[in-house]
């Protein structure tokens, strides 16, 4: 197996710094979805979590939102033609 991979040479593929930047998003998104499956309520007794300002942020409906509403902009198409299998039944789920 590890000759395997170190035979064949790795290819990469070049995407436009918007659709990336989606990526990321969207990323992040499935991030914080699966976050708040495992929360923990320790975090929320913690004064630290409470007081930072960044903990008091909804980021998941932040995302979400964004997300769809980029979805139903006429650009769209060229975001959603680079979304690999993995992406594409999350977002179909996000957007509706």
């Amino acid at each position: 197996m590890i000759s395997v991979l170190l035979t064949e040479p790795v290819q990469w593929t070049t995407i436009p710094v918007l659709v990336k930047i989606c990526k990321l998003l969207l990323n992040e998104l499935f991030n914080q979805i699966e976050a708040n499956m495992w929360y923990d309520e320790d975090e929320e007794e913690n004064p630290d979590f409470s007081k930072d300002p960044t903990y008091q942020i909804d980021l998941q409906a932040y995302l979400t939102e964004f997300l769809k509403s980029l979805s139903q902009q006429g650009c769209y198409s060229t975001f959603s033609s680079h979304h690999n299998d993995s992406e594409k039944p999350e977002t179909r789920s996000t957007n509706n």
